[in-house]
């Protein structure tokens, strides 16, 4: 419970526009590091799960979009899981649902780039999109405005 927390807090600092960019750098690796140890010892807690594909997102800034689309079958997946073990949690439905935006909406010359590291790579629809991101006001209590 702690190492999330610590992950969330290290994020909120790198996410700071008074910041700077080194130190925003050290601060999201140090997260990454962080929600890997939470998640290892606690791989059936929704909001690990959630914060690892939020700051696996995060690090693909510093490494690239190679990293990026590698990253993308892990970085929903966790998303997934985060769902599967809170389904009421209006936040990862949203972070799904923008997930499956960013490849619904992906350009073509970076599909390209995407199938030549993946025989299959990751794709999505506007409608799957949409679906996630209404389910939140549809079915859950939680407001989209408070992250846990």
């Amino acid at each position: 419970e702690i190492l999330w927390r610590l992950t969330r807090a290290a994020r909120d600092v790198a996410q700071m526009e008074d910041t700077p960019k080194e130190k925003r750098k050290e601060l999201t690796y140090e997260a990454l590091e962080c929600i890997r140890k939470a998640t290892e010892l606690a791989p059936n807690n929704f909001a690990c799960q959630k914060w690892s594909g939020i700051v696996l997102s995060d690090v693909g800034d510093y490494e690239g979009m190679k990293a990026k689309i590698l990253n993308a079958y892990v970085i929903r997946d966790h998303f997934v899981k985060a769902i599967d073990l809170n389904p009421t949690d209006a936040t990862s439905k949203h972070l799904l649902g923008l997930w499956c935006f960013t490849f619904a909406d992906m350009p073509w010359y970076q599909h390209k780039a995407a199938a030549a590291l993946f025989a299959s790579p990751p794709s999505s629809t506007y409608e799957e999109a949409l679906e996630f991101l209404s389910r939140p006001k549809k079915r859950s209590p939680i407001s989209t405005a408070i992250i846990t």
